[in-house]
């Protein structure tokens, strides 16, 4: 029992610790560089299509589309396309508001999802890359050309920008802080393993339709390195959201489930991808940013019963005071929104939606419709 305890503690640890601490050690010791991209020249700046993808998002879509006509890249080569997944509200009607202005309506009728939107969507673009946006994304004026400049390098396949989530206070979103710095550490090390549907970039030769319940965003750039292409990651390539506001923790508790679902609903379509014989280092990656989240909660449970079951001992029995302490110090930060409770409150949130989604995937329920959560 101490022995499964300890593995136990050790797997979790490495989960959130152990992972990134090795990807600074190796890209410490590794002294890779990436070599600096010379970019395009003015005349040659690839045809771009952004797509911008909505489904009742009228209170967003106006902001939107005035945003990408301010980008900074030069507008006979960007093309501006909303597909909207069977809106029935004003959506529609404001987008060819800007019809005169070159920005293009795509709709595609019923809540299909938007996997499937999209698909549509990129059929029609013209664009030799595509990038892919939220109708609540509003992008710095140079994201596009910062994305953009690494298909310079033929072997690019995907490029991945950097999603800032902001409160209401200002301060940007801890977690997704904490994740951002993981794919910064893996583009370093080797490899992103997925991009972020608020901005990302793909050269459109590369696209491949998808099922209704699969995540572009996970399945795409997989797909490409599993046929030889780079995915990148560019910071400075930024997209900016509201966050959900601690008033609404149950959105941001489906939002997650939601999210962990359509992950796992996506890795039965790249299985081969975890196979460490053919990808080594992408299926370590796989396993040691994704998977195993995925099952820390069950891993926090068993950990618990075995705290119990050794509470004959003093070390055990202050393990097990620590663990009731900090789920105690995680309810009172969910109930009474304390703010120095916040990271235990946020920690058992996710790990409970992620529970639940993981049991509804071995249920057989399926997530495949477009729910607006942010």
């Amino acid at each position: 029992m101490e022995t499964l305890f300890e593995i136990l503690i050790f797997i979790v640890l490495y989960t959130y610790i152990g992972y990134p601490l090795l990807l600074v050690l190796t890209a410490h010791f590794s002294g890779k560089k990436a070599a600096p991209c010379p970019g395009f020249r003015s005349d040659e700046l690839p045809a771009v299509s952004l797509l911008i993808a909505a489904r009742n998002e009228e209170k967003n879509i106006a902001a939107k589309i005035e945003n990408a006509l301010r980008l900074d890249y030069p507008r006979a080569r960007l093309e501006i396309v909303v597909v909207s997944d069977g809106s029935m509200d004003g959506t529609d009607r404001i987008v060819r508001n800007y019809s005169s202005r070159g920005v293009s309506l795509l709709r595609v009728e019923g809540n299909r999802g938007k996997t499937i939107a999209r698909n549509a969507a990129v059929e029609s673009c013209r664009g030799d890359i595509v990038v892919f946006s939220d109708s609540n994304a509003m992008y710095r004026r140079d994201a596009v050309r910062k994305l953009v400049v690494h298909f310079k390098n033929p072997s690019v396949g995907v490029v991945c920008g950097a999603l800032h989530l902001v409160g209401e206070n200002g301060s940007e979103n801890l977690y997704w802080r904490y994740e951002k710095w993981i794919k910064s550490l893996e583009d370093k090390t080797h490899s992103i393993i997925g991009a972020n549907g608020s901005i990302y970039a793909i050269r459109k030769n590369l696209y491949r339709p998808l099922g209704a319940g699969m995540d572009d965003d996970f399945i795409e750039p997989i797909l490409c390195y599993m046929d030889g292409y780079r995915l990148r990651y560019e910071p400075e390539a930024v997209s900016i959201e509201k966050d959900i506001p601690e008033n609404r923790l149950m959105d941001e508790f489906r939002a997650k489930k939601r999210v962990v679902m359509r992950g796992l609903q996506s890795l039965e379509r790249i299985a081969k991808a975890v196979n460490p014989f053919r990808f080594p280092i992408l299926a370590f990656e796989l396993v040691s940013h994704k998977i195993l989240k995925w099952t820390v909660p069950f891993l926090l449970i068993a950990l618990f019963i075995d705290n119990v079951l050794l509470k004959e001992s003093r070390f055990f029995e202050l393990t097990f005071i620590l663990q009731i302490l900090f789920y105690l110090a995680a309810v009172a930060g969910l109930v009474f929104r304390v703010r120095f409770l916040r990271v235990p409150a946020y920690f058992v949130l996710t790990n409970v939606s992620v529970f639940l989604a993981v049991l509804s995937w071995f249920s057989g329920r399926r997530s495949v419709v477009w729910e607006n959560r942010r």
